[in-house]
């Protein structure tokens, strides 16, 4: 049948390969080891330990998990870390997406994120879209210098901050808020000058958006009209799950 039954398992199903116990005991659970030929003593960060990879009927991947050295081996010493990659669409050959690390630490490198700054002029009695022209990281690109617009490339939930300083005009009211296609999303924030004509305002809110929606952070100002000022003027956001 082509079939490997390892452990006498129940040979019922499907799968060409089955694995139960160990030799050990026959109730333990299935373990695969995949090694390499290298003595612990010489590995290094970086060496290859094996791998898993899903591909089609002619052999291309997919997607792979691998596992290799996350420093040097030795004696009752054997850091490794995991990595999970995947094959774009119009691509032929997988891309790191996933890593955990020797110490548990979990990066995802293409996580949509960004953190932009600069502030814009507030035009009087509207709701003003805060464009930041200057992009300290942008993964994605999801951000939009152009329209200042956050576009959600996967469902799922998601974080925005801002903080910053306002040029509100004396006794002026202006109120801070995030939309989600163009309508306000929760309760907005409302303010005027602290002292001198300036204030500093923040916030944060949480997002459950689909892909293709887009938020923006808005600031509708009195009849005088404001201003975020350009040089302490902060934005940022990033997909929490």
């Amino acid at each position: 049948s082509g079939r490997a039954l390892i452990g006498s398992p129940n040979g019922s199903t499907s799968q060409l390969l089955q694995i139960k116990g160990d030799t050990g005991a026959a109730n333990n659970g299935g373990t695969i080891l995949l090694q390499n030929g290298v003595a612990d003593s010489s590995a290094g960060n970086g060496t290859g330990l094996g791998g898993i990879a899903f591909g089609g009927a002619t052999g291309n991947q997919y997607c792979r998990i691998e596992g290799f050295a996350d420093g040097s081996g030795g004696t009752n010493d054997y850091p490794g870390r995991i990595v999970f990659s995947t094959t774009a669409d119009a691509a032929s050959s997988p891309t790191e997406r996933m890593r955990i690390s020797s110490g548990g630490i979990v990066t995802l490198p293409n996580q949509p994120a960004f953190h932009v700054s600069g502030g814009t002029a507030l035009t009087a009695n509207t709701n003003n879209i805060i464009i930041s022209s200057n992009v300290d990281f942008n993964t994605g690109n999801h951000y939009s210098t152009s329209n200042g617009r956050f576009t959600a490339p996967v469902a799922g939930k998601y974080f925005f901050s801002f903080w910053g300083l306002l040029y509100p005009a004396p006794n002026a009211v202006y109120n801070i808020f995030y939309t989600k296609n163009g309508n306000q999303y929760a309760d907005l924030v409302q303010g005027g000058a602290d002292s001198s004509n300036h204030t500093s305002r923040s916030g944060t809110i949480i997002m459950s958006m689909s892909a293709g929606d887009y938020a923006e952070l808005r600031i509708n100002p009195s009849s005088s009209g404001a201003s975020a000022y350009g040089s302490q003027w902060n934005m940022c956001g990033h997909l929490i799950g």
